[in-house]
């Protein structure tokens, strides 16, 4: 239980590191092509906002995931089985391509959805699927990390409310609400491991 809390606390600092450090060169290339937002309309970022900041996130959350899985891949490669990784990795590389051409070109809601929808469904076939949500808590280590998750949720609410009156970089919002999914999806992951049962939302 206590290795997959320092495994995936691990994970988040590489992914952290990688992605502050990818976000510059993903911004100098989304004003060369264009993939930029510009102020308008409900919008409150009053000038243009480059839009790839998922790629420098998908490479961040990719290398640190990617690097603490291949160190422990002997412990844990006989959990997850081939066809699961399969699935979750094509289903991320669609959802990951149609945001990336959307960010470039644009992409109707109905294509996005369908293609999301389709992610989906091939990730639930693949085996990745859960029958029921489970109210926060658990054991000590699952607990803990749902209680940052609420944090993190707390903070993505007042960054959320600070950027309306002071620009901030559309990646810092998108990086904190993934960490909370992040954080989420592990505290299953520790309870499971740890063999406790969740209660039923």
């Amino acid at each position: 239980m206590l290795e997959i809390a320092v495994a995936a606390a691990l994970a988040g600092i590489l992914a952290g590191v990688v992605t502050a450090a990818m976000v510059p060169f993903a911004a100098k290339v989304a004003f060369a092509v264009r993939a930029v937002d510009y102020p308008g309309g409900r919008k409150f970022h009053g000038s243009a906002v480059p839009r790839l900041g998922g790629v420098a996130i998908i490479a961040g959350a990719a290398f640190g995931a990617g690097a603490v899985a291949l160190v422990r891949w002997a412990a844990w490669g006989g959990r997850v089985s081939k066809a699961e990784v399969l699935g979750l990795f094509i289903a991320t590389a669609m959802v990951f391509t149609v945001g990336l051409v959307d960010d470039v070109v644009g992409v109707s809601v109905a294509k996005k959805l369908l293609v999301e929808f389709a992610a989906a469904v091939l990730i639930v076939y693949a085996g990745w699927w859960f029958s029921v949500l489970g109210l926060p808590g658990g054991g000590e280590v699952g607990a803990i990390l749902h209680l940052a998750r609420g944090v993190c949720r707390r903070a993505e609410r007042r960054m959320v409310a600070l950027s309306r009156e002071t620009p901030l970089p559309p990646v810092l919002i998108a990086y904190i609400n993934r960490l909370s999914d992040l954080l989420f999806t592990l505290a299953r992951a520790v309870n499971r491991e740890a063999g406790v049962e969740e209660i039923p939302w």
